[in-house]
Formats: C-alpha cells, structure tokens, sequence
C-alpha cells in the first residue's frame, strides 16, 4: 500500500503492508542462493534471517540507513517507545544472522560496528551508491525554463528537505544572497519542511528564488544544466546514519558540491581531497558565498572537472555494481 509517508501511520502501513506480502511469497525465496534484503522497511531485514535459517539462503543486509537512531536522532521515535524496542530486538536477530552487511559509507560502518554488539566485523563492506540516470548531461539543452538564469550564479537544492536534511543553514545562505541580483536560487523538491522554506522566503523577503516541486527528465537535466553550484545536506548527529543521494547525480553532472554536513563524512572529505566543492556550515556560509562570488572562470571551470573526476573514480556505476558482485561471488562459492 502507498499512504501518505507524512503520516506516522501511513508509513507503518506501507511497511507492514509490503513485509506481508514478501511472507505471502516466501516459499519462492527456497529457489535464490542469496537474497539481498534493505534496510527500508526496517522491518523487511527479519524475511532475511528467516531464509537463512529455513532455507540455509545467503543473506546480505545492504544499510541506507541506521534505524533505529536515525529516527530517535531525528525525533520521529522516543528512544524508550515500543517501537525502538522491537527495532533493536529485530536487529539483535538480523546481525546476529547476517552473512554480509553492505553500508554506503564507511562512517556508516563505523555506526555499525560500535553499535551491533552482534555484527562480526569482518562481514562489514562499505560500498557508495552511484547516480542511477541513463542520460548523458548536454549542456545544449533548451533551457526555455531557465532563461531567466543564463547569466547568473545559480545554486540549486535537489530532493527531499525533511527531518534528515538542516534547513537552517539552507535558509542562512538564502539570507545572504538575497540582496545579490547575479546570483539565483533554485529549490527544487518536497519534504516536511517545505512549507517552512516557502514561509522563510516570503518573510524575508527573498525574491532571487525559484521553488518547483520535483523535476524529472528534461526539466530536470535543464535545472543541472543551469546549476553552477548545489547543496547537499544532513542534520547534525546523523553522521554515520544517512548519506544524501543526490551527490552522486550532482558529480556526475559536473557540479560542485556545498555540503552541509558534519566535516569528518566520507562525501565532505571526498568533495574536500578532489577539489571538487566545499564543507558549508553555520560558520562558514558567507566566507563560502563571497568565494563563489569572486571565484575565476578558470577555478571554476577546475571545480566542476573535479566534481566529475571524482564520480568517475569514486562514485561511477559500474565501481559499485563490480563491489557487488565481488560480495555475492564470494558468498555464493563458501
């Protein structure tokens, strides 16, 4: 079932729903050398131990995120709830039974290793996820959209602003800018505190912005196409529980990255070591901003060649996907 996933029990149902129909099937798993269960719904992980012990099926666990912290981080869950509880004891099983766990970043391995008093840590592998698009990114583009935008600095947010993303420091930068006719603000995506966005603008006063709902295809190529710089960003204590996605699709467009998150993350250090974009934070924004201001084409044009030697030697598919098959080779041959 697909309920509203803004409503705590909306997405309960979507879970349990989607968990009973995998037990619906669950006789079919008998005929799989391994399954690859992850870890939303959180609940989905206990299909993996039950396979490995009925049917001696292999059981890789691949972490997005790291429940249930993320969610008492977060405040969706009271650490003491009922809910936490069962959390914990369904991990307590699944670790315990777990013949790989795949995380996207080391940090995040690190979470786990601390954490999962029942985890071995040698099944630990840390594999970064990648930009899924099939499309090559034309800078040719009818941009009709963004016309308005040609000749500006513009600096996108892409995706989701929810309880995992830090909207303060989005809303700083916005702040700053706003007085700056050259440089132009895209937000383009839905989330929790989309109506807190909108409500800052209008406050504010804040008229160099554009805020659409989520782009795809075209449209969203033009809006990467017109980005010279994009935001991504993590609530502060998630580090080591989330990684935002839209990193990968940012690099392999060739757009420097501002990275509101904790410093010590695998992507801030990656972003940092390749030139490739910047650590932005509550201390730093206007020092950030006033760089983008004066920064030379030939830095810039430098920033972006980074931003994509990076995904192809860190982030490009088919890294991924070979890490992959190394795990489910070496599982399947023991």
């Amino acid at each position: 079932m697909q309920l509203k996933r803004s409503n705590f029990i909306g997405r309960l149902i979507n879970y349990f729903s989607f968990t009973a129909i995998v037990l619906f099937n669950f006789r079919k798993i008998k005929h799989y050398k391994s399954i690859m269960i992850f870890s939303n719904p959180p609940i989905l992980p206990v299909i993996g131990v039950l396979a490995k012990k009925i049917f001696k099926t292999k059981f890789i666990f691949v972490s997005y995120d790291v429940y249930p912290e993320i969610a008492i981080q977060t405040q969706t869950l009271n650490k003491d709830s009922i809910i936490s509880k069962i959390m914990n004891i369904i991990n307590g099983f699944v670790f315990k039974s777990v013949d790989k766990v795949i995380t996207l970043s080391e940090e995040m391995s690190s979470t786990l290793q601390k954490h999962r008093k029942n985890l071995n840590n040698n099944k630990l592998v840390s594999i970064p996820n990648w930009d899924t698009s099939n499309k090559l990114l034309s800078k040719k583009l009818n941009l009709n959209k963004f016309e308005h935008l040609k000749n500006k600095i513009v600096i996108s947010y892409f995706g989701n602003l929810g309880i995992a993303q830090d909207e303060k420091i989005i809303f700083r930068t916005l702040n700053s800018i706003k007085n700056d006719n050259n440089i132009h603000f895209i937000f383009a995506g839905h989330g929790k505190k989309i109506d807190d966005l909108k409500n800052f603008v209008k406050d504010n006063e804040i008229e160099n912005i554009d805020i659409f709902g989520f782009l795809q295809g075209s449209e969203f190529e033009e809006a990467l196409a017109i980005t010279d710089y994009s935001i991504v960003s993590l609530q502060e204590g998630l580090h080591g529980l989330a990684v935002p996605s839209k990193t990968y699709t940012l690099l392999r467009a060739g757009i420097p990255v501002l990275a509101a998150m904790d410093k010590n993350s695998d992507v801030v250090q990656s972003l940092l070591k390749y030139n490739a974009g910047f650590h932005l934070d509550k201390s730093n924004h206007d020092e950030i901003i006033n760089t983008l201001k004066s920064i030379s084409t030939q830095e810039d044009s430098r920033l972006k060649m980074n931003a994509l030697k990076l995904y192809h030697e860190e982030y490009q598919r088919n890294l991924g996907t070979s890490k992959y098959i190394t795990v489910l080779n070496e599982l399947i041959k023991e």
